[in-house]
């Protein structure tokens, strides 16, 4: 049978127990979901409403009286601490939005300045270049619209001032209030925000992440964060907000992203203790994981290399292994297999480190820094005696003021402390110098409130007075003497302000408290203009500690001068001790920017030289930009803005030591002129004076420099740490003809790098391009001005035929009158001579002997006109021609255009195997480097722009010449259209340079396109002996191809074509070349020389022609041949009748009137004339 289920109790009969039976409950509450009997769920409602009212509504009428009461001020109580706040950040925006302007005004007005130089140095050049067009009268069209074109841009840069501002908009929303909302509900999941604060102060910008909590997060680029997520690499871009995956890591116990390798450090904890931890690492982006340093499978608790921890900043690496930590120098990914990248500090880590020069494998002292009550280390002294010992000033743990010494007798391992003392009864000390005498007996101490002596020698005690001075010290120092001092610091002015000032102190050892002789009014020398950032300096209070507060002092003794470094306002200041109130000069290092003289020291004992530390950093907050060390030749020189350094460290040939830091905090110097450097990692390196003919060389791996022979070119004649300097162009004694510019290597004749001029004119046609003329000119020409001409004349021979025909007439004529007996013999000849005679038809004997001129005239025309054709094509003509008097007369005419270059993929043109030749042309830049130091040897290389990407092109021959002065590089180049840049690294000077293209000659078609060999080179050489290269420049190419067509004599022949480039190479020789001297070359950090090479859109073609081809001169020769016969026939008839006619008319009245002559007709052209008794006879 059905089991039927117990029945539900009320819940409020349950609560009674026994006092009463529970009843059912029928009725259920659908807000506690119990059940109730009718009597108790009346009850319960009622309760319920009694809560309500009781409860509920009481607190709610509390709190409306509450809020009823509250007033404006108690509501602004409740905000507070969020109203300071939004003060504070509204102070702090305005002060860094005037910082902000300030600034960019300064910026603005530099900038300003500088394009305005700029515009008239452009406005010189340009007028310059017009005086010399005028000058030499040599401009055309092109000159005129390109200096129109010069000025235009010129007048337009004037107008809109080449100086862009930018002002980037600030939200209306910088500051966001918003009601904080909690979740009600216990079942939403969490949610997870990445918060962006944007530097340019606009509202935070919140990414909604995974619902789920991710792991450490690893920022891997500039917008890339990785998060460590259950074995996974998740990965935001927070600029586009969008997530990629990487290649997770499966198991890593620390892991570290370093940004030079842009891989991961993977340091996995062994889980077995005979093993040990490895290290990995690990590319994310293509999975792949290289373990580093890899052991045996069986670890001996021996092996030196068991991994703990690590960690990664900038491109270097620190592990600490077993008991050790090694810095090592990350900058690719085999850096963990050269030991020499590496540096290690064994424990305690904590430890004074003592350096000795010059540096050897023993020079090396390191003390245990816990034998000292040090907490934090002010500075250090050492006196100047052979011993090893040196004093510190501290503050211990308690905060106390300590000063104590470390000794030896000489040896590292002797080396302890000897004496500590704390200087009781004054408060920590943020402000604490010391500085010992120049006998080492002591040392001297001067703070904020209290002056002390540290006696050293015969015992060790301390004597303390107060400050009196009225100085907040920054900067202090003794040198060589031991009664007087130099302090820099600030001094109090008013309660609410600070100035900087200086004291000349007398120094009483233990007697008494050292005091003010004069004082160096700092502040009341120092004036900057109203735009000048540091007219504003302002500090409250005199002993408030910044570290741009920090200042420098440096004596020297033997000239009474003293340096004074105020890094806050980038100026160094000189002074006689002999005049506190006024400065001998001033330095600054320009606007906007402070560091010039964090550290100052004299050289060497002389004074003659100054080192001052030139730091850069940024005015407003103090960020490091660069370190140099400046050396300044004060005795010779002098001290202002305008002196230059005679060093500057480091350069291009002193590097800094690779294992020092950027950032340099600390100089000091020697009495015989060595230079110690300190940077900010506590690494330091000695500089140490090189004899005459040698240099300090940094590029070494001890702490300590080398000496190494100064370079080609440069020379030293003193010993010192500066680089030798070059050789001036007055110093080489060069002979006549030599070419030696400041730097030069050695004698070079300007003969040997001269200009390769490569020939590309083309002929111009003659001015007489008609045969015809040409023929008539050569034929009658009588030209007797030298016996080539005479001999080619055809006139000459007709005159000489006509002569000798005047000669055989008159024998003739005689013949017959003396020797009648023999007329058989005449009349033969006369025979002889009426046939060939061409002009009478064979009428007259004598007009064959005019007929021989003519024949001869003819034939020279004939000889002239087959030898007129040949003389083409030009190229073939190797001698002067022999044919006529002109032995440059050619049978050629030539033509000159200019076109525009076509599309050679949709070209039928005839020409366009010769464009092709010319395209395929291989380019080969030659560039030769005269009087420079550069070799070989040197690592230099050259690089090719293509848009955005960078690659190296190869030098495939390196050479010198000419005793090493001229450097000669053969660079193929795989491109005509190109741009590369030779990268020469160094200091090194280049004298001259000389820049061309080679490309090797070519043909097709058996010779029917010829493509001609490309050789030519320009040489620049500066005007003035005292420039060298600049340190860039641009040598722009021009390219234009030369299309040269030969027609064909025979018209059924094809055309040759013969092709070349030309070059234009346009450089101004003014902006080539710089002036170098001792005070500039060591800035130089390299020289690059560019050239891009374009081609003209344009071509050029030359068109060849034969004035006349051979059918041309067969026919006017032919019909010169007709032309002179009718020319002479037609003078002959006009003889016959009209002058013979005329003859004998007048010849026979002239018989009539005499009678004593008898007329006689001979022949029929002459009549001889008688006397009337003498016999006559008729020659007819």
């Amino acid at each position: 049978m059905a089991c039927a289920s117990p029945p539900i109790l009320c819940a409020t009969c349950e609560t009674l127990g026994s006092e009463k039976k529970p009843k059912p409950g029928i009725l259920l509450c659908t807000g506690c979901q119990k059940h109730f009997c009718s009597q108790h769920i009346v009850k319960h409602r009622q309760d319920l409403t009694n809560l309500l009212e009781n409860t509920v509504l009481n607190e709610r009428n509390a709190l409306q009286e509450k809020i009823s009461t509250c007033n404006e001020q108690q509501w602004s109580d409740n905000i507070k601490v969020q109203v300071e706040m939004i003060n504070k950040w509204e102070l702090d925006t305005t002060e860094l939005i005037k910082q902000s302007a300030a600034c960019a005004r300064e910026r603005l007005q530099e900038t300003a300045l500088k394009e305005g130089d700029n515009l008239q140095k452009i406005f010189a050049m340009l007028s310059s270049e017009i005086d010399t067009l005028r000058e030499n009268e040599n401009y055309f069209e092109n000159d005129i619209s390109q200096l129109i074109n010069k000025l235009q841009q010129l007048q337009h840069d004037i107008v809109h001032f080449p100086v862009e501002l930018s002002i980037k908009e600030i939200s209306h929303e910088l500051i966001i209030v918003k009601t904080l909302t909690q979740s009600v509900s216990h079942t939403t999941a969490p949610s997870y925000f990445l918060d962006l604060l944007l530097t340019s102060q606009k509202p935070k910008v919140s990414i909604n992440l995974l619902s789920e909590a991710l792991g450490p997060m690893y920022p891997i680029s500039d917008q890339m964060i990785a998060f460590s997520y259950k074995h996974q690499l998740p990965t935001l871009d927070i600029v586009n907000n969008s997530w990629e995956s990487l290649h997770g890591i499966d198991r890593a116990t620390e892991l570290h992203w370093s940004s030079s390798l842009e891989k991961f450090l993977v340091l996995i904890y062994s889980d077995r203790n005979n093993q040990p931890n490895k290290l990995y690492q690990f590319n994310p982006y293509n999975g792949s994981s290289e373990e580093l340093w890899v052991k045996p499978f069986q670890w001996n608790s021996g092996w030196p290399d068991h991994f703990k921890t690590l960690t990664c900043f900038k491109q270097h690496v620190l592990i600490v292994v077993d008991n050790k930590i090694k810095k090592w120098f990350a900058n690719d990914p085999d850096w963990h297999t050269d030991p020499q990248n590496s540096t290690i500090w064994s424990p305690p880590i904590s430890l004074w480190y003592i350096e000795l020069f010059p540096h050897s494998n023993s020079s090396t002292c390191e003390i245990p820094y816990n034998l000292t009550t040090c907490d934090f280390v002010y500075s250090v002294v050492v006196p100047s005696t052979n011993n090893i010992s040196f004093v510190y000033n501290c503050i211990d743990i308690q905060g106390n003021n300590v000063i104590g010494v470390f000794t030896s007798n000489g040896t590292c391992a002797s080396l302890h402390l000897n004496d500590e003392q704390i200087v009781s009864n004054y408060s920590t000390q943020d402000n604490f110098l010391i500085a010992i005498d120049g006998q080492g007996t002591g040392v001297y101490s001067i703070a904020d409130d209290f002056v002390c002596f540290y006696q050293l020698y015969p015992t060790f005690e301390l004597f303390v007075w107060p400050n009196t001075i009225g100085i907040s010290p920054r900067g202090m120092h003794i040198g060589s003497n031991q009664d007087y001092a130099v302090l820099a610091g600030y001094c109090q002015s008013t309660p609410t302000s600070a100035v900087e000032c200086g004291f000349y102190i007398r120094l009483n050892t233990s007697l008494s408290s050292p005091y003010s002789v004069s004082k160096f009014n700092i502040a009341d020398v120092l004036h900057y203009s109203w735009n000048d950032p540091r007219i504003i300096r302002y500090m409250a209070n005199s002993q408030t500690y910044t570290a741009q507060s920090v200042m420098s002092v440096s004596i020297c003794w033997n000239t009474q001068q003293v340096l004074i470094g105020i890094q806050s306002l980038n100026t160094v200041l000189l002074y006689s001790l002999n005049d506190t109130h006024n400065p001998i000069s001033t330095r600054q290092n320009g606007l906007g920017f402070m560091g010039f003289g964090k550290s100052v020291a004299w050289l060497d004992e002389t004074g003659e030289k100054a080192v001052i530390l030139a730091n850069t950093y940024t005015y407003s907050t103090y960020e490091w930009i660069s370190s140099a060390v400046h050396v300044y030749y004060i005795q010779s020189d002098g001290f202002s803005d305008s002196i230059q350094p005679i060093s500057v460290y480091p350069n291009s040939q002193q590097v800094l030591l690779r294992m020092m830091a950027e950032s340099l905090i600390r100089l000091s110097c020697s009495p015989a002129g060595n230079l110690g450097i300190l940077d900010s990692l506590s690494n330091g390196v000695g500089i140490l004076v090189a004899p005459s003919g040698y240099y300090p060389n940094t590029n070494i791996d001890v702490y300590a420099t080398n000496s190494i022979p100064c370079n080609r070119g440069t020379n030293r004649t003193y010993v010192g740490i500066e680089l030798c300097s070059p050789y001036s162009s007055s110093s080489m004694n060069c002979s006549e003809g030599s070419f030696c510019p400041y730097g030069a290597v050695g004698e070079v004749l300007y003969s040997a790098f001269e200009s390769i001029e490569q020939i590309q004119e083309y002929p111009e046609s003659p001015e007489n391009t008609v045969f015809d003329d040409i023929l008539m000119q050569n034929m009658f020409a009588f030209n007797v001005n030298s016996a080539h001409c005479s001999l080619v004349s055809p006139l000459v021979w007709v005159v000489l035929v006509m002569v000798i025909g005047l000669f055989v007439a008159l024998f003739l004529t005689i013949s017959e009158a003396l020797y009648p007996q023999h007329h058989s013999m005449q009349d033969n000849v006369k025979k002889i001579f009426r046939k060939i005679d061409l002009i009478g038809e064979g009428e007259m004997w004598i007009g064959g002997l005019i007929s021989a001129a003519i024949i001869v005239l003819i034939v020279s025309a004939y000889s002239f006109s087959n030898s007129f054709l040949r003389q083409y094509p030009i190229e073939d003509i190797t001698h002067n021609s022999s044919f006529a008097c002109d032995v440059t007369l050619r049978n050629a005419k030539f033509s000159t255009t200019t076109q525009q270059r076509w599309d050679p993929r949709r070209s039928t043109k005839e020409s366009q195997p010769m464009f092709d030749l010319l395209n395929a042309q291989p380019f080969t830049l030659n560039i030769d480097l005269v009087q420079t130091a550069f070799t070989c040897d040197d690592q230099f290389y050259v690089q090719r722009f293509d848009g955005y990407e960078t690659t190296l092109i190869p030098i495939t021959k390196c050479q010198t010449s000419y005793n090493d002065t001229i450097l000669t590089l053969t660079i193929p180049l795989p491109a005509q259209v190109i741009s590369v840049r030779l990268v020469l690294p160094g200091l090194n000077t280049v004298g001259a340079i000389r820049i061309g293209l080679s490309g090797p000659a070519a043909e097709t078609e058996n010779r029917r396109f010829t493509l001609m060999a490309l050789n030519f080179a320009s040489t620049f050489v500066s005007s003035s002996l005292d420039q060298v290269l600049a340190e860039s420049m641009t040598f722009p190419i021009e390219l234009t191809q030369i299309i040269n067509q030969t027609d064909p004599l025979n018209s059924n022949d094809v055309s040759k074509f013969s092709g070349i480039w030309s070059s234009s190479l346009t450089v101004n020789s003014a902006q080539l070349f710089t002036n170098e001297s001792q005070y500039t070359f060591f800035y130089r950090t390299t020289t690059n020389i560019s050239v891009t090479i374009e081609q003209n859109i344009f071509y050029i073609g030359n068109l060849q022609q034969p004035i006349a081809r051979q059918t041309e001169v067969m026919f006017h020769s032919l019909l010169f041949t007709i032309v002179v016969l009718e020319v002479f026939g037609l003078i002959f008839l006009l003889i016959k009748l009209l002058f013979i006619p005329v003859f004998r008319t007048v010849f026979d009245r002239l018989r009539r009137s005499s009678s004593k002559i008898q007329d006689v007709e001979m022949d029929d052209l002459s009549i001889i004339k008688v006397e009337k008794d003498i016999p006559t006879k008729s020659y007819l």
